[in-house]
């Protein structure tokens, strides 16, 4: 997977318009995934949903800043992945993630999110589970 710069610029300018609003969008996300899903509620019980929404905007953080080099994260996307199987995630679990990351942004973004934006998005997030699925 290679992004373009068009691509890498659209995923940068749109998560930067969620910077202060993180812990927001975090909780946005595990609201509408446990909404798609409710079954995946169980799988989060180690820490507060708040935790968990800040360690998952922690990651993706990380992501945005490594836009330039992401092929070179398979190795750490592997890893990720390996942790997540050990949560007792699944291969179908990852397409209700991508969903509920999609709806975030567009519902958080509103009108600032566009459809071009949206697909720079889709493109990495199918990029980032297909490294870290089993």
């Amino acid at each position: 997977m290679e992004l373009s710069q068009t691509e890498k610029q659209l995923i940068r300018d749109s998560y930067a318009k969620i910077a202060g609003r993180k812990q927001e969008a975090g909780q946005i996300f595990y609201d509408r995934l446990f909404a798609l899903d409710a079954s995946l509620r169980p799988m989060f019980h180690r820490a507060p949903i708040e935790t968990q929404a800040a360690k998952l905007m922690q990651v993706f953080d990380w992501v945005v800043e490594h836009l330039d080099r992401v092929p070179e994260l398979k190795s750490e996307l592997i890893a990720l992945g390996e942790k997540h199987a050990g949560y007792g995630v699944k291969v179908d679990h990852y397409p209700i993630v991508g969903s509920a990351l999609i709806w975030t942004l567009k519902n958080t973004l509103g009108k600032d999110f566009s459809a071009e934006a949206e697909a720079a998005w889709i493109e990495l997030y199918t990029y980032l589970s297909n490294q870290m699925e089993p």
